[in-house]
């Protein structure tokens, strides 16, 4: 190496190409991104599916918008304004505006999801007109 303050020359770099390195070595933040990149694509420590990771979440594959459609279905704005007071189901309510604060608010989230488990959905119940209201 160099002395302490000094620059060092190309000569003293080596060649420009990094050496493979794994994630243990010690290596710079941009080796390491490069690194995991070549493993990611390789295929190397990818998750494996989600319905094995998560057998028991009754919430696994169920997106926010699809609670709130079903809810919205079942109940309609006004009792979904009712059974969970916030302003995004009470004032002008549309799907828009309840997934943007909803995803913004974690414990109103939190209250949509609790509602929507305990929610004894029936099939082939007939849709609300109300639902884009």
């Amino acid at each position: 190496g160099g002395v302490r303050g000094k620059s060092r020359n190309v000569a003293e770099w080596g060649s420009r190409q990094q050496p493979a390195v794994g994630p243990r070595e010690r290596t710079s933040k941009r080796q390491f991104v490069l690194y995991s990149r070549r493993r990611a694509a390789d295929g190397v420590g990818q998750r494996q599916a989600m319905s094995k990771e998560q057998p028991r979440n009754p919430l696994h594959g169920v997106t926010l918008e699809m609670m709130i459609r079903l809810l919205v279905t079942h109940y309609g704005w006004e009792e979904l304004g009712r059974a969970i007071p916030i302003r995004c189901f009470q004032v002008d309510p549309s799907m828009g505006s309840s997934l943007k604060f909803l995803r913004r608010t974690p414990w109103a989230r939190d209250r949509v999801e609790q509602l929507y488990l305990r929610t004894r959905f029936l099939p082939g119940s007939p849709p609300r007109s109300d639902l884009d209201a």
